[in-house]
């Protein structure tokens, strides 16, 4: 279903009304199952798939991506809205050499976007033993991960520690022009 033509046009248009008729017409789901799968309601389903209401949000994308289910190349061509991906020989060469540098990376996404689609909070904290952040890393925690979820994981013993940078303090200072890196990591 996600290679079809009529799919991948429509991921690249993000044309969610026709990718929620198409994965209807291809698995006969009701819009209430696409709804409760997406996170949407019934109502929002409907009013999607007539036209009435159009889906433009990164954080909805996202939902309807992980909620259907949808392969990486069909998640890819919806964020993205290309059809075909750009062929990037110096992008593939840089990628090369991080790879041989850092045998023990499983990943790399070009921007927060790509990351979040790919791999949704739930799906990084719900079962970790200890989760460090920092910087940027934080936001997945306080701003996209259920706050009662954080509770269960705390009550459970998973382990939190985050660092907190001072806007004003020496560390950001020191830092000048450079790009301050942040990390996150969880052991599962």
């Amino acid at each position: 279903m996600w290679d079809t033509t009529d799919m991948l046009d429509a991921l690249a248009a993000r044309d969610v009304a026709q990718v929620f008729r198409l994965v209807q017409r291809a698995t006969h789901a009701s819009q209430t199952t696409v709804g409760v799968a997406t996170g949407l309601s019934q109502a929002q389903v409907s009013e999607i798939t007539s036209g009435a209401r159009r889906v433009s949000s990164i954080d909805v994308l996202t939902r309807i991506c992980t909620g259907l289910s949808m392969p990486r190349h069909a998640r890819m061509t919806l964020l993205l809205g290309e059809r075909e991906p750009a062929l990037d020989l110096a992008g593939q060469q840089a990628d090369e050499a991080v790879r041989d540098r850092c045998a023990d990376v499983t990943a790399i996404y070009s921007s927060r976007s790509d990351f979040v689609a790919e791999m949704p909070p739930h799906v990084l904290f719900d079962r970790a033993t200890d989760i460090r952040a920092s910087g940027l890393s934080l936001n997945l925690i306080c701003q996209q991960y259920a706050d009662n979820r954080l509770l269960k994981l705390l009550a459970a013993g998973t382990r939190l520690r985050c660092l907190f940078l001072d806007p004003a303090g020496q560390a950001i200072r020191r830092s000048g022009d450079r790009s301050v890196r942040t990390t996150i990591r969880t052991d599962t």
